[in-house]
């Protein structure tokens, strides 16, 4: 810049163009240093500066423009410094490979809560800014306009129950989100608020209403499965550019009044869940959550093992006192081994398949057991059936059960010289449903117990 002109300079040799009278920085590129002079960031200043990887804003900053880091697509890293009390629209839209976002603690505006990953309007519980890394906190309630458009990289997040409003392009052109889940709080979603996603197939709404969306909110609907709670079907095939999606298929377990997660016992005190958002079980009493984890071909036993943190699709096998029980989300980490397929849409299930055999939960003959399928049947969403080689249970009709509790008795059997209460439900070691218990061993509510 000429040192003559009283307009504009570069002072500090920043390699930005800053308007002298107001100190603000209007034109940067990748090699700018913002001088600390510096109190805003003018609109669009560093808009497609895409070689710029990180860049830092100084503490006299107090303001950025709309737009002003649009399509800075290579850079990673930011943070806002608590000077700053003005973000406009836009800021940070289309910069696909920004991984870490945060604001400095002492900002009373702004704040990157529960280390999210995101920009947080402090007062509005509003998420204005995200990443490819933002785990939305539970208090947020809004997602502003273009908060994650453009992020390519964002394939999974959570929008939590608090959340009433999806702002438009909130989530436009992140074309690696495969699904994702609208709480039953959401009671608007903006224009194009998902267009653009070329990979989302799947989209489940937690509202049996439908709410009113325009032709763009879903531009992939038409390659996408739509799921809704039980009951609600009807109206989303009557709803304009819902009843577009390629397929509407009802999901279970969804109570709107408190939560969409619910598992019910039925009168045996035994069943078969799987769920579509992953679970925490660790808080739960009266029910427990089981995995197969193995299965002895000379004895006949199928191994249960107990699990809390259960992911997404996993396969359950239930055991408690018949009744309804709300479980709570919790993302995880975790994967299993798990002989239990779960399902999270109705399905056929066969018999055998290629060299398996397919065995499904039932009070038959031998009381609750996992039997063998004699015919094709509907398995209903929310289930789980269990898959064994074919070559491992030849002849096999029913299998026996072996719980392998974790507590204190490495056996998983308590003794007892009481007998059970009569709500309780009382088995033999072959799984037939006694009245009372018998001498010896019998599971009583899931649990090995050996009544003297």
């Amino acid at each position: 810049m000429n040192q003559d002109n009283t307009k504009f300079d570069s002072r500090d040799n920043c390699n930005a163009i800053i308007e002298t009278a107001t100190n603000s920085l209007i034109v940067g590129c990748k090699n700018t240093i913002i001088p600390e002079t510096v109190t805003s960031i003018g609109n669009a200043a560093f808009q497609g500066c895409n070689s710029m990887t990180s860049i830092i804003i100084p503490g006299s900053v107090t303001s950025i423009g709309n737009q002003a880091f649009h399509g800075c697509s290579n850079l990673t890293s930011l943070t806002i410094p608590s000077s700053v009390t003005s973000i406009g629209n836009h800021v940070f839209s289309r910069c696909s490979n920004l991984t870490s976002i945060n604001v400095e603690p002492e900002n009373n505006i702004y704040d990157s809560r529960d280390d999210c990953n995101a920009i947080i309007e402090t007062a509005t519980n509003t998420l204005i800014s995200g990443c490819v890394n933002t785990i939305i906190p539970d208090a947020i309630t809004s997602i502003a306009n273009g908060a994650f458009l453009g992020r390519v990289g964002l394939s999974f997040i959570i929008i939590p129950n608090n959340v009433t409003s999806i702002g438009v392009q909130a989530f436009a052109d992140c074309c690696d989100l495969a699904s994702i889940t609208i709480p039953y709080s959401v009671t608007s979603i903006g224009r194009k608020a998902f267009d653009g996603c070329s990979n989302l197939i799947s989209v489940t709404v937690e509202n049996g209403t439908p709410v009113e969306i325009e032709e763009n909110t879903f531009s992939n609907r038409s390659n996408a499965t739509l799921y809704v709670p039980v009951g609600s079907k009807a109206a989303y095939k009557a709803a304009n550019y819902w009843k577009e999606f390629k397929r509407i298929v009802e999901i279970p377990y969804h109570d709107s009044n408190l939560n969409p997660y619910l598992v019910t016992v039925g009168s045996t005190g035994f069943a078969t869940f799987c769920s579509y958002r992953p679970l925490d079980f660790s808080g739960i009493t009266g029910i427990k959550a089981y995995i197969a984890s193995g299965f002895n071909p000379t004895t006949g036993k199928l191994v249960l093992t107990q699990v809390t943190e259960v992911p997404v699709g996993e396969g359950l096998y239930i055991v408690g006192t018949p009744g309804e029980y709300i479980i709570p989300e919790k993302t995880t980490a975790m994967f299993y081994a798990n002989l239990l397929k779960g399902v999270t849409t109705a399905i056929t299930i066969y018999p055998t398949e290629e060299d398996n055999t397919n065995f499904i939960l039932s009070n038959g003959s031998h009381g609750v057991a996992f039997y063998t399928l004699s015919n094709d049947g509907i398995l209903a969403a929310g289930k789980a059936y269990l898959q064994l080689p074919t070559e491992s249970v030849a002849g096999v009709k029913a299998l026996k059960i072996f719980f392998e509790d974790e507590d204190d008795d490495p056996t998983g059997i308590a003794i007892t010289s009481a007998g059970p209460n009569e709500e309780e439900a009382i088995y033999n070691i072959a799984g037939l449903r006694l009245s009372t218990a018998q001498k010896g061993l019998n599971i009583i509510n899931g649990k090995k117990v050996i009544v003297k």
